[in-house]
């Protein structure tokens, strides 16, 4: 679903099951392809940050390469920055979580690898 449309950029709501960046076996079935055939675009759009394929979430995809670099400035929270954006995060679990302590899950941080054990901290 589209949620906005500008001249530099395109706001989406992605569903699961579709992958942010292209690979090789799925170029023409990833997000960017998808809005771009969608919106009948004469140009590539540009991932300028991901989603897991399983997961749900808004997307913003540049038109531009410069709008790709100010928006990728935008979430490293660069000191230049005319301002910040901030990623939110929510999940439905089970059970109810703690409300201190560590929770246990499988992602590295900063690695190339699948999951190996880390903890989050609950505050």
């Amino acid at each position: 679903r589209i949620i906005h449309l500008a001249d530099e950029f395109v706001v989406v709501d992605k569903v699961p099951g579709v992958q942010c960046t292209p690979s090789e076996d799925n170029v023409l079935e990833c997000l960017p392809t998808c809005v771009q055939q969608a919106l009948g675009l004469p140009s590539q759009l540009i991932t300028t940050h991901r989603l897991d394929e399983g997961t749900e979430g808004v997307v913003v995809l540049a038109r531009t390469p410069p709008f790709a670099s100010y928006f990728q400035t935008l979430l490293k929270n660069h000191p230049t920055a005319p301002s910040t954006v901030q990623k939110v995060y929510c999940c439905l679990t089970l059970q109810r979580p703690p409300r201190e302590g560590l929770l246990e899950h499988h992602v590295v941080v900063g690695c190339r690898f699948k999951g190996s054990p880390k903890y989050t901290a609950i505050m």
